[in-house]
């Protein structure tokens, strides 16, 4: 496991996966193996994989479902909305301060076609870190589509304030599922 630590530190993540999987041909339920690799997979962006590792993990470690915040994160990129939204749920039990899994659930209930509780989400995770320009992007639209026009126009300056280098708030993408 110490191998493919260090091959994660170098980020040679070929050569991590490749040490998780002697660990892991030894000791198949090792769960800080299968975690492990599913977060080298999430890294990779091959999602199917990482769903693949993490939910093995929960098999196992069914206890640590706070350590799998990256799982929900997988669905919702895959466009499987409704689970990402189950997931962030569970993770959230556990961690309700988690700003990412926050706005992954947020997110999730836009595509959901649930706007008024991503709002809900998007500012709660504005109200744990001030300073998350992409929860404020996200805002401006979804007030758009609700024709909330002047409350959107102030959500994508203050977007645009938080996070200048990022287009969207400059020029914001209707989020409609």
């Amino acid at each position: 496991f110490i191998t493919s630590l260090r091959a994660y530190q170098q980020r040679d993540m070929p050569a991590a996966l490749e040490a998780l999987y002697e660990v892991l041909e030894r000791a198949p339920d090792y769960p800080s193996a299968l975690h492990q690799c599913g977060v080298i997979y999430f890294r990779l962006r091959r999602y199917g994989d990482a769903i693949l590792a993490f939910e093995r993990y929960l098999q196992v470690a069914p206890r640590r479902v706070g350590d799998t915040r990256a799982l929900a994160h997988c669905y919702y990129t895959l466009g499987d909305y409704d689970r990402a939204r189950g997931h962030y749920e569970k993770v959230l039990a556990v961690n309700p301060d988690s700003v990412e899994a926050r706005r992954g659930f947020g997110l999730s209930l836009m595509r959901l076609g649930e706007p008024q509780r991503a709002l809900e989400e998007l500012r709660r995770v504005l109200e744990l870190d001030s300073a998350h320009g992409n929860a404020a992007a996200w805002i401006a639209p979804i007030l758009f589509d609700e024709e909330r026009v002047e409350e959107a126009l102030a959500a994508a300056r203050k977007a645009r304030d938080l996070d200048p280098s990022d287009p969207r708030p400059w020029f914001p993408p209707s989020p409609a599922p």
